[in-house]
């Protein structure tokens, strides 16, 4: 049974994405409606054709090619005023109420700063200056996908249990310094730990610079199977956040 509409919307970045997907179904399951984005509309039509068809009215997607590029999310964030129903009376269609950002370069055969993490401190800028510019009083929590891989050191004492007040202060530096003797193997798992720290360090600097002011914050996943939703609907989705904390993370009605 579809749930009544709650009124409010719910931008997911990367909605055809594995963790992306699922959140999708999850928002719309609670009533929200959901904008997504993907660098090609056509890659989401398994979603609106398969598990999405039934709240089709409440999905829209945006085309976003290159997250770096400034206003890269502007679009997708703001409101926007319908045509005039009358001389007196128009309608408008709110920005979003919450953001789920999980878009972010993953390609472990890429080995250079360039291409790795100033892509991902690229696509957390943007999307933040898109959300601060044109979203609207209404938006009230952005919650960024990042990795465990932001947080581990090398050689932890026996025993040691990391927390959120970890950070991963390694692997910048050794990204950045880096030559073409390091083991191949070991390369993209460094490129990516360092885009996944430096980028959510980029992300709080922001915050506190431009004093935003909404809740902001990040989710560190330690691990997601590979979801084909459009066949197999929130199955075997494992990761350290439990549903509660997904639910937990939605603005209130």
């Amino acid at each position: 049974m579809i749930p009544v509409s709650n009124g409010e919307i719910i931008l997911i970045t990367g909605v055809n994405g594995y963790i992306g997907s699922v959140l999708g179904m999850l928002v719309l399951s609670k009533g929200y409606s959901l904008r997504g984005t993907s660098r090609a509309k056509s890659s989401t039509q398994p979603l609106l054709e398969g598990p999405y068809a039934p709240y089709i009215d409440r999905v829209e997607i945006y085309e976003v090619p290159d997250i770096t590029v400034n206003g890269a999310f502007d679009d997708a964030v703001k409101g926007e005023a319908l045509s005039a129903i009358s001389k007196v009376h128009s309608t408008y269609i709110p920005g979003v109420h919450g953001i789920f950002h999980t878009v972010s370069p993953v390609d472990f055969s890429l080995r250079t700063w360039g291409t790795v993490v100033e892509p991902a401190i690229r696509g957390n800028a943007t999307l933040f200056e898109s959300a601060a510019a044109h979203a609207g009083p209404q938006l009230q929590s952005i919650v960024v996908t990042s990795s465990g891989q932001a947080m581990l050191s090398p050689d932890p004492p026996g025993g040691y249990v990391f927390t959120e007040a970890d950070q991963n202060t390694w692997a910048a530096d050794l990204a950045k310094t880096m030559t073409s003797e390091f083991p191949e193997e070991k390369a993209g798992l460094v490129m990516y730990s360092a885009s996944k720290a430096a980028a959510d360090q980029a992300m709080w600097r922001f915050r506190e610079e431009k004093k935003v002011k909404l809740f902001a914050g990040i989710s560190y996943a330690w691990r997601a199977h590979r979801v084909h939703i459009h066949t197999a609907i929130l199955r075997d989705v494992e990761h350290t956040s439990s549903d509660r904390y997904w639910s937990a993370s939605l603005p209130s009605s």
